[in-house]
């Protein structure tokens, strides 16, 4: 499936933080666990406005998204 134009703008834009963090030697993340796990989370409730989307429930998504095993967040 082609990827479109706002969906590239936000890979670039997690791709710049990627970067920054390797700069810094810090692990990179995966992209597409962020997406799957973080983003796309926050964009469905924002479109369906179906819950309060607090700063607790972001960290819980986050702190999800550490819990994943470490085969399913490949570095690079």
């Amino acid at each position: 499936m082609p990827r479109r134009a706002s969906g590239a703008a936000s890979r670039a834009h997690l791709a710049t933080i990627v970067a920054r963090a390797k700069a810094r030697g810090e692990p990179p993340f995966d992209i597409e666990e962020v997406i799957d796990h973080v983003v796309a989370p926050i964009v469905y409730h924002i479109l369906f406005d179906d819950c309060a989307l607090t700063p607790a429930y972001c960290r819980q998504l986050l702190g999800w998204l550490r819990s994943l095993p470490a085969a399913a967040k490949p570095a690079d």
